[in-house]
């Protein structure tokens, strides 16, 4: 499978080889109490192989908190919508295709208004390689509210509490924790949000991200910031983004 399709990840594997394997009749004659067991279907698999047409995408909706948690996983696109929280923990590998970010759909995070996408110890990559995409993907874009004061992540003591509640037209936020990398994107983390009308990119200009102790390797930019809050607005709320201890090359 791999000699014909060497971008395959482990899991895509796994389904591959599920999805084209022969069902053994009354399993249960032949193997004891063993349900649902099934004979694979080798040549099936090879051709699925060749014409997999790829990662994806994760949508995380409103209410939803999605975990990763030491896993490999493949994607086009991730979306976390407003109310949703995506967690990338315990050394995740999130491989995000950049062979379509151009469309501004695919080929990136997206982490909208009054959500949150929390990463520690884990790696988001597009890695480059001479069978597979070799093209940069598109990074994290975190929405925010140009006219709106961002929330605050850091409790009484001064501690950063990733479960602070957020309101749906409060900033979205975006936590990078110790021991993450993210490689080989156009723009590591950025508030820029590209895709709407000129106005409405303004508008959403303010996301929040904090890292801290977060390595960006080979990015064509490790961050990208939006001006906020909005110019002659009156408002004196200043930007609460943090980078501490974090590691560029």
């Amino acid at each position: 499978m791999l000699s014909v399709n060497p971008c395959l990840t482990p899991g895509e594997v796994e389904r591959i080889l599920k999805a084209t394997s022969k069902e053994i009749p009354n399993p249960q004659s032949t193997f004891g109490q063993i349900i649902g067991g099934g004979n694979l279907n080798t040549y099936q698999a090879v051709l699925a192989a060749m014409n997999y047409e790829g990662a994806d995408k994760l949508e995380v909706g409103p209410g939803e908190h999605v975990v990763i948690n030491g896993e490999v996983k493949k994607y086009s696109s991730i979306s976390i919508l407003t109310g949703g929280r995506l967690d990338i923990v315990n050394e995740s590998k999130i491989i995000v295709d950049g062979s379509n970010h151009g469309d501004y759909k695919n080929g990136r995070i997206v982490v909208q208004r009054g959500a949150k996408l929390v990463v520690q110890n884990s790696l988001l990559t597009n890695p480059p390689s001479a069978t597979c995409s070799n093209e940069r993907w598109e990074g994290i874009r975190v929405h925010g509210n140009i006219d709106k004061e961002q929330p605050d992540m850091y409790n009484s003591s001064g501690s950063l509490d990733i479960n602070t509640p957020l309101f749906p037209d409060e900033a979205g936020v975006v936590i990078l924790l110790g021991g993450t990398t993210i490689e080989n994107a156009v723009n590591a983390v950025a508030t820029t949000v590209p895709g709407y009308p000129w106005s409405d990119q303004v508008d959403r200009w303010g996301g929040l991200v904090i890292a801290d102790g977060v390595t960006f390797r080979n990015n064509f930019r490790a961050a990208e910031f939006s001006r906020y809050p909005r110019r002659f607005s009156g408002n004196t709320f200043k930007n609460k983004s943090l980078f501490r201890a974090c590691l560029k090359i």
